[in-house]
């Protein structure tokens, strides 16, 4: 039965009961004098004082329905205005999301500009043309002996495979992202990461930059591949989310890159629209190009620093540093080499060195640390930070490697 019909049915039961107490009571005052003896006055008293007892309990127990009805409707208002609640929290999160979306969709659209830019330089930068099947792989990795100095003597051909093998990885994607540990001491936990790229020819072999960079540079490659190096480093960033919140990323720049008019403008625009990567990467710049940048440059690049980026000098070969200039160009972190920290050929003690950097607010890192022995004189120093083969070689990103990165 509904609950309007149960409502109906007891209001008519409750009326059809007082009615027939109400002809009870009527009749007792009538008939009952005459055989009780009683007066009238006093039956007619007791037969509507109970009438009158059934009226008032009537009302009581109806105010107790509609006190029992009125609870059940706050609850029902309660239950709808929690519904409605999660339906608004919904709609929220709908648009969110789709705002969410759209971000993404334009960061997918800024960076396919950035990768339009780099395909271009692939095929654009070197006359040599992509050729397969007749390089001399066994000859290319041999290039491990291939430095400046030799290269004029380097046979033409080979110059020509190793561009081939350069070219071919560019464009079929065959450039691995490394990692290689910065450790705090004493703890030797990892704390920062620095990122290499590595070539692999069209059978995976690993192509080291040693064996090419000298003909890269010469044929101007060398600053497309630094240029999809910092891409595949936003690209790890992203995908690593808010996993490890205080890991940073040191991703190179060099003077190719930062002189790159094509590239370079593109780059500082992406970044300073993407600010919530600032907390992640760090481009290092070598000391020598730091002290080349023209005025243009500079600005260039204080200005990607007032968006929240820090910058790390490395190839340090003059320890003559101005850290307050330093600070004034976002410089965040110097890395100096265990040897040139350690060795002889420095008239600054180590640990000044280390208190004028930290004074303002720029950290060392001790880099090549590749004698165990070097540890504890790095610790008697008090340097924070090392890098170098004794705490880690570099590694292939995991997710490179087709396993999740944790």
């Amino acid at each position: 039965m509904s609950e309007g019909r149960r409502d109906s049915m007891t209001i008519f039961l409750s009326f059809l009961v007082f009615f027939s107490l109400l002809a009870t009571a009527i009749a007792a005052t009538l008939i009952v004098p005459s055989y009780a003896a009683w007066p009238q006055s006093l039956v007619a008293l007791v037969a509507f004082s109970l009438l009158a007892a059934f009226v008032v309990l009537l009302m009581l127990l109806n105010r107790r329905h509609v006190d029992k009805r009125l609870a059940g409707l706050e609850r029902s208002i309660d239950r709808l205005a929690r519904e409605s609640d999660r339906l608004a929290l919904r709609v929220t999160s709908v648009d969110r999301n789709s705002d969410q979306d759209d971000e993404k969709s334009g960061d997918m659209i800024r960076e396919m500009r950035v990768l339009q830019t780099l395909l271009g330089q692939i095929i654009g930068r070197s006359g040599v043309g992509l050729r397969k099947g007749d390089i001399n792989i066994d000859a290319v990795l041999k290039g491990a002996a291939v430095t400046k100095a030799a290269r004029d003597t380097l046979p033409p051909e080979i110059e020509a495979d190793i561009l081939t093998v350069v070219q071919g990885a560019l464009s079929e994607n065959r450039v691995d992202l490394y990692l290689q540990p910065t450790v705090a001491l004493p703890s030797r936990r990892p704390q920062y990461y620095e990122c290499f790229s590595r070539v692999r020819g069209e059978h995976d072999e690993v192509i080291y930059p040693q064996q090419y960079l000298p003909v890269a540079e010469s044929s101007g490659l060398i600053g497309t591949l630094d240029n999809l190096l910092l891409f595949r480093c936003i690209q790890l960033v992203r995908k690593l989310g808010p996993r490890r919140p205080n890991v940073k990323f040191f991703c190179n720049i060099s003077s190719a890159s930062v002189l790159d008019e094509d590239f370079f403008p593109q780059f500082i625009d992406y970044m300073a629209s993407n600010t919530e990567l600032a907390e992640r990467l760090v481009f290092e710049f070598p000391q020598a190009d730091l002290q080349a940048l023209d005025r243009k440059t500079r600005n260039r690049l204080i200005a990607l620093g007032d968006r929240g980026y820090a910058f790390c000098m490395d190839h340090v070969t003059s320890v003559r540093l101005d850290p307050s200039e330093l600070k004034s160009w976002n410089i965040r972190f110097v890395k100096i080499d265990a040897d040139l920290l350690l060795g002889d050929k420095i008239d600054i003690h180590p640990a000044d060195i280390r208190r004028s950097l930290k004074k303002q607010g720029i950290d060392l890192i001790a880099a090549r640390v590749e004698d165990e022995n070097q540890v504890p004189e790095l610790l008697d120093l008090d340097v924070s930070f090392a890098q170098g083969y004794v705490f880690g070689k570099p590694r292939l990103n995991r997710e490179d490697a087709g396993t999740e990165d944790e």
